[in-house]
């Protein structure tokens, strides 16, 4: 769980138990991939995916057993506990809906849909918290219905490209689908690669779904959603076995220019006289030894002036040969980058480094990348502070 204060520490821990078993995995690997590369794709409505006739998925909804996390791995609000079903929740659903509606549209601003029962009774033993696949801000849909689904094959190898995160046994179940298409194509391997290409939230079994905690109640199409995933992903794999093209399926929407932007808007960034943004409020030490935490605090802006998704709000340059080279930036878990508001409209960065136990000998300094915004104009200008040089010894 999350604390602020030890989550390096434990990253840095569950990474390397992940990697030394991946090392293990692959060292004792006897199989080798051979054969050839091919793949197939599709989109499918799964707020409608009819399955085997008789069976279909529904628009988007979160139960309110996801409410409280999940017991695992998470503390969250205990408004209902895992395992509440309809059934539990229609002792008194007037009195429950009254207030939902209020906390949700509280906290949104958005008023919640009316559902007809055949959508209610679609989910199942849910006991719908919000019918997500029903709200649109902005005519942005809060939940997605149109999904991609992809197969890729290297060689004897399936990749399932799941557009979600996946139970344990609704991934065992969905391998063996595609499996079973294609065992007597020479594929004898499969593994699901969770969280590709959109995010759907959960997909559990039938029979986790019908328990509600938080991840069946997380399962958002019904309680047949890892059916309709393993029926569409079977049809993919029957068509590469026979060498077939696929049905590209329906159009997703395209959002791009109606994405709703943070609630909160920068108004203007201000600096103490005689200061620029950029300028260095606290410098490093002159050496450091690896082990230990380097820290520069700067005169800064709000961040999200300029979210830098394709840069770094900070690096951590060497020198080399003569010459500045970045050594780390803010992807890297031994950097932090940390905001916190002077006042009206002023901002101090402090930007940490913690030096690696392995890290070379050399001069190193801070770099911290911003945009600021002018009180006058109202124009965002890019602006860049460099600290002192250090040396790691």
């Amino acid at each position: 769980i999350p604390d602020g204060i030890h989550d390096i520490e434990r990253a840095t821990g569950f990474a390397r138990k992940q990697y030394l078993k991946a090392c293990e995995l692959f060292d004792g690997a006897a199989d080798g991939l051979e054969g050839e590369v091919d793949y197939r794709q599709k989109f499918v409505d799964m707020s409608r995916c009819i399955i085997d006739g008789d069976k279909r998925t529904w628009p988007a909804a979160l139960g309110l057993g996801m409410t409280s996390g999940s017991s695992e791995d998470s503390v969250a609000a205990q408004l209902w506990p895992e395992g509440t079903t309809k059934e539990d929740a229609e002792n008194d659903p007037n009195l429950l809906r009254w207030v939902l509606a209020q906390i949700i549209s509280g906290l949104s601003g958005v008023s919640l849909p009316a559902m007809d029962d055949d959508y209610v009774a679609g989910q199942g033993e849910k006991a719908i918290l919000a019918p997500v696949g029903l709200i649109k801000v902005n005519g942005i849909p809060i939940a997605p219905a149109i999904l991609p689904l992809q197969l890729i094959r290297i060689g004897n190898l399936i990749i399932i490209a799941h557009p979600g995160e996946i139970t344990t046994m609704s991934g065992r179940r969905l391998r063996e689908s595609v499996l079973n298409e294609l065992s007597g194509a020479g594929v004898n391997h499969a593994v699901v690669a969770s969280y590709a290409g959109a995010f759907s939230s959960y997909t559990a079994t039938r029979e986790e779904y019908a328990e509600q905690h938080y991840e069946g109640a997380s399962t958002l199409y019904g309680p047949w959603t890892l059916e309709a995933f393993q029926q569409e992903n079977k049809k993919l794999a029957a068509a590469m076995r026979d060498g077939l093209d696929v049905d590209p399926g329906p159009e997703p929407p395209d959002l791009r220019d109606r994405v709703v932007g943070p609630p909160l808007k920068v108004l203007f960034d201000g600096l103490p006289l005689n200061k620029k943004f950029g300028d260095v409020k606290k410098p490093p030490l002159p050496s450091y030894q690896p082990g230990e935490k380097v820290e520069v605090c700067f005169y800064g802006a709000h961040p999200n002036n300029g979210l830098r998704l394709e840069g770094s709000y900070l690096q951590v340059e060497k020198l080399q040969g003569g010459l500045w080279e970045t050594a780390y930036t803010d992807r890297d878990s031994c950097t932090f980058f940390r905001w916190k508001r002077e006042g009206v409209g002023g901002s101090e960065v402090t930007i940490e480094w913690h030096i690696p136990d392995d890290q070379a000998a050399g001069d190193y300094r801070i770099r911290y990348n911003g945009h600021w915004k002018s009180f006058w104009t109202g124009k965002v200008k890019e602006f860049t502070g460099v600290s002192g040089v250090f040396t790691v010894a």
